[in-house]
């Protein structure tokens, strides 16, 4: 059985789309934390380290995935997109 995420997306997008999902997460969190004015503490791990460790893996997971594969995969979306017509 595969995973979910090769159930929703094709399979060539599979790793941008959580590199994308990682790095608005990241920066979800750091606007939360800027937001609500979190403290940064020596000992602990706070707000501020786990966004920068989600938007620092998501950038990863954009640079690892294979750029060709994932522009010929969205222009077969985008054209089976187009041959099907509005809806």
């Amino acid at each position: 059985m595969l995973p979910l995420a090769y159930q929703v997306v094709p399979p060539a997008l599979v790793l941008p789309a959580i590199g994308l999902l990682l790095l608005l997460a990241g920066f979800g969190i750091a606007a939360c934390a800027r937001l609500t004015g979190a403290v940064v503490e020596r000992e602990r791990l706070g707000a501020k380290d786990v966004a920068g460790a989600l938007v620092l893996l998501g950038f990863a997971a954009v640079l690892l995935s294979d750029a060709e594969q994932a522009l010929a995969a969205l222009d077969q979306l985008h054209s089976g997109l187009i041959a099907s017509g509005p809806t």
